[in-house]
């Protein structure tokens, strides 16, 4: 039988898309499966033959996709992303934090976009499991996905087989040998991108997200100044001191809330002790973080909690999905960079939600004091000891195990978010600080930056964090 006849015969029958579900199953899965070059090809061979129809490749290729996507969603839910060794390497945890934090800020655009990429695609769909992202939800922009995937993949097929009329076999062999191009195109320029945003940072170029008071956003601390170009501000080598991105609070102080018009004051003295470390403070308002090597998330109102699922009729104070969006959009684009972080207070909050984490919407009432106290509109720090746990990056700060710390909030953790670990503890159970098990990132719920803090407990988070920028700008040479 001539291999144009065998083609034919193996198109109008039942097993060529029967064996394209199991390759596009087991390529969601396994990835090195050529599961995209089965649907084209496939494709290829509905236009040059007439069977099986277009249509229906592209809807078993969808259906298929639809099935391995899920597959990695509930083994995320049941097993979580520690499981397994190649789970827990540092390769893995950055990309599920990556996935973490970009599913929180946009589900929708992050699931959809990964069904493109193999690689992204597994991290995506297992860390939506991990973090019980809703599977109706996930089913949905899944479906949707794999549908234009699948379309994708057939139409170029499609085209091919239409181009070269009378020859299946040819129109075959051309459509996996352009299938598989694609997939190495795509993975060269990703393999490219991030070098190449190393290059741009380590240059030390300053992001057009930065900005300073001047640009009149409300709620701006008046004195916080961004890092400029002039050679005065050059450290002794002649090198540029690193550049740390705070975002700016976006609430008005005035009328407001006597507690937001405290985390707006307060801003000022967290980029101070950012400053002491010899780091650069740059207010910004954008999350293009090119040029920058650290992020520092301030104090602030209370995040959305329909973002981490929570009770929205809850008593929580300022409110505000922009406040969110730029907090939750600046720690995904440190993340993506990988460049450190360090949370205070609302920061450690922004830091265990974005992981997939939860939050106490309103603490109870504790022996321990959380909540800042005082009387007409003036508040003061609820002062208590904390528990910093040993072999932590904090507590190498420390001179002792025991501390006391000034705090100032009505929410705390629940649920700790994936890969990350409870490095303090008060007394009655409430995390205080937190740290990534692979990546740079550290917070503290307490307020370092309170009056009557000792100054080498205000320096201590502040320390660590300049340690981490510094390796990170010597590991990015």
């Amino acid at each position: 039988m001539a291999p144009t006849d065998l083609l034919t015969d193996i198109a109008q029958g039942p097993w060529a898309l029967l064996a394209m579900f199991g390759l596009v199953t087991l390529d969601a899965i396994l990835v090195v499966v050529p599961g995209e070059a089965a649907v084209t090809a496939l494709g290829a061979l509905a236009t040059a033959t007439g069977s099986p129809p277009l249509w229906a490749v592209i809807a078993v290729a969808g259906a298929a996709a639809v099935t391995g996507d899920s597959l990695w969603y509930g083994t995320g839910r049941l097993v979580g992303l520690h499981r397994w060794g190649w789970m827990r390497t540092a390769r893995a945890q950055t990309a599920f934090a990556w996935a973490s934090v970009r599913l929180h800020r946009n589900a929708a655009v992050i699931v959809f976009t990964a069904r493109f990429i193999p690689f992204a695609r597994i991290a995506v769909t297992l860390t939506a499991g991990a973090t019980h992202m809703a599977y109706a939800r996930f089913l949905v922009i899944s479906a949707t996905a794999s549908l234009a995937w699948a379309t994708y993949q057939a139409v170029i097929g499609g085209v091919i087989g239409a181009l070269i009329p009378g020859s299946p076999l040819l129109a075959v062999i051309v459509s996996i040998v352009v299938a598989i191009g694609l997939g190495v195109a795509i993975d060269v320029v990703l393999a490219r991108r991030a070098p190449s945003r190393r290059a741009h940072h380590d240059a030390g170029a300053p992001g057009p997200g930065a900005v300073t008071a001047d640009d009149g956003a409300p709620g701006f601390p008046a004195t916080a100044t961004p890092a400029t170009d002039d050679a005065a501000d050059r450290g002794e080598n002649g090198r540029m001191p690193p550049r740390i991105a705070m975002p700016a609070r976006l609430s008005d102080a005035d009328g407001a809330d006597p507690r937001v018009a405290l985390a707006n004051a307060i801003f000022d003295d967290v980029a101070a002790l950012v400053r002491a470390e010899d780091l650069d403070v740059v207010v910004v308002r954008g999350t293009d973080l090119d040029g920058f090597d650290g992020v520092v998330l301030p104090g602030g109102g209370d995040i959305d909690p329909a973002r981490y699922g929570g009770d929205t009729a809850a008593p929580c104070y300022d409110v505000n999905p922009a406040q969110d969006d730029l907090d939750l959009g600046v720690l995904a684009a440190a993340v993506e960079r990988g460049i450190p972080v360090l949370g205070v207070c609302r920061g450690l909050q922004v830091l265990n939600v974005a992981f997939g984490g939860t939050l106490v919407e309103d603490m109870p009432h504790s022996d321990v004091g959380h909540t800042p106290g005082g009387e007409g509109g003036e508040l003061e720090w609820a002062w208590h000891p904390v528990s910093v746990v040993e072999g932590s990056r904090l507590r190498a700060e420390l001179d002792g195990e025991t501390i006391a710390v000034a705090s100032g909030h009505h929410q705390a953790i629940r649920d700790l978010g994936t890969g990350l670990v409870a490095t303090a503890v008060a007394g009655d159970g409430v995390v205080e600080a937190i740290e990534h098990e692979t990546l740079p990132i550290l917070a503290v719920q307490w307020h370092p930056e309170a009056e009557g803090t000792p100054p080498s407990l205000a320096a201590a988070p502040f320390a660590v964090f300049a340690d981490l920028v510094r390796e990170g700008r010597i590991a990015a040479r």
